[in-house]
């Protein structure tokens, strides 16, 4: 699974940084450019044992800040290439590219707006879903479809995950499963008809496989395993503390879903697989807007008002950086391995408005 950036209409800013190796006694610690110190502090709601996290990056390499309306969500990456959709008022649907220490910032297709999910194979062929539809862009070629070739009303789609190359699969509200194909293009699936129980609200998140397999979120505490052609199996966090909001991994053996009030499950793939609920994450009083899995001891979460947390294997620890505070709202997270991660959001500004960054660290392995 792979994902991608937003940016600017004809715009091109290339930003060059020296990132240097720093060496560091300070533990769980980035070093800023400018001297300053990223920690995560563990803090009161940090769990057992939270406290210094060796995994936890050393460098801010890039602070970039967009024109105040420019809001970016999720993040993808190819290789060492970042992408990140995101959303202006002026501009409309925004896609940014993030190669060798700079950006090239370009407007997606006129017809997509409220972009919130993104999957990507290169800076030419991406998949995004969208508030009002769902966009396949190959080779500089669109597609787009606001149903997915099911009957109205049309839904927001919410995720996408797949192999870019062959099989992708978006998500959406009442239930709504989209699946595109290279040699077939959309075919719509009503899930409410093939889940048991049945599943008709909002999907919010996937993560699919090459196995065919499709791991699914959504409100009301839904998770969801389905293996076509059989029926999809439905299972509700015992919590149900309001909806499971994000789902990621690199495999089936470690993948994690999260959700409002701190809700946890991994998906255990011993005896035919199962859900598996893990403790409630401390100190979650916001939406988690996005999760990246690299492993199964180095989870990372982001979402409102700064939440920034990492699991390091042992507990949940606080990330702290200066660039980050109540007024930032993150939306998207992703590292292209142990030594990196970009983070994604919006900056609440006083007079109302916002105004997007796009923040890239270097981190301890």
């Amino acid at each position: 699974m792979k994902r991608v950036a937003g940016g600017l209409i004809g715009a091109m800013l290339f930003i060059g940084w020296g990132c240097q190796n720093w060496n560091t006694e300070l533990g769980v610690v980035l070093n800023r450019i400018d001297g300053g110190e990223m920690t995560g502090d563990g803090g009161p709601d940090a769990g057992t044992d939270a406290g210094s996290d060796a995994g936890c990056m050393r460098q801010l390499c890039l602070n970039q800040s967009f024109e105040a309306g420019l809001s970016f969500s999720p993040i993808a990456v190819v290789d060492q290439t970042f992408m990140s959709v995101g959303r202006s008022p002026v501009r409309r649907s925004q896609l940014a590219v993030f190669i060798d220490g700079g950006f090239t910032l370009t407007t997606l297709a006129p017809t997509i707006s409220g972009p919130v999910g993104l999957l990507a194979q290169s800076p030419n062929d991406y998949f995004v879903a969208a508030e009002n539809g769902v966009s396949v862009v190959r080779d500089g070629g669109t597609q787009t479809s606001t149903t997915c070739n099911m009957p109205m009303p049309s839904p927001a789609w919410w995720g996408v995950s797949g192999n870019p190359a062959s099989t992708v699969t978006f998500v959406g509200d009442i239930g709504r499963l989209c699946t595109w194909t290279a040699d077939g293009g959309f075919e719509g699936i009503d899930m409410q008809t093939i889940t048991d129980p049945s599943a008709s609200g909002w999907l919010k998140g996937v993560a699919a496989f090459d196995t065919g397999e499709r791991f699914i979120i959504g409100d009301q505490a839904l998770l969801m395993y389905w293996a076509p052609p059989a029926t999809a199996s439905v299972y509700q966090h015992s919590a149900n503390k309001g909806d499971m909001q994000a789902i990621d991994g690199p495999s089936p053996d470690a993948l994690w879903a999260v959700g409002q009030f701190g809700m946890a499950a991994r998906w255990n793939p011993v005896d035919g697989g199962h859900w598996l609920e893990l403790p409630l994450i401390p100190g979650i009083t916001t939406d988690i807007n996005a999760l990246w899995v690299r492993t199964n001891d180095d989870v990372w979460l982001v979402g409102g008002a700064g939440l920034f947390k990492h699991w390091n294997g042992t507990a949940w620890n606080n990330v702290t950086v200066e660039e980050v505070d109540s007024t930032v709202d993150l939306k998207g997270v992703r590292g292209s391995g142990p030594s990196d991660l970009m983070v994604s959001g919006t900056r609440n500004l006083p007079d109302g408005g916002e105004r997007g960054l796009l923040l890239y660290y270097r981190r301890n392995p």
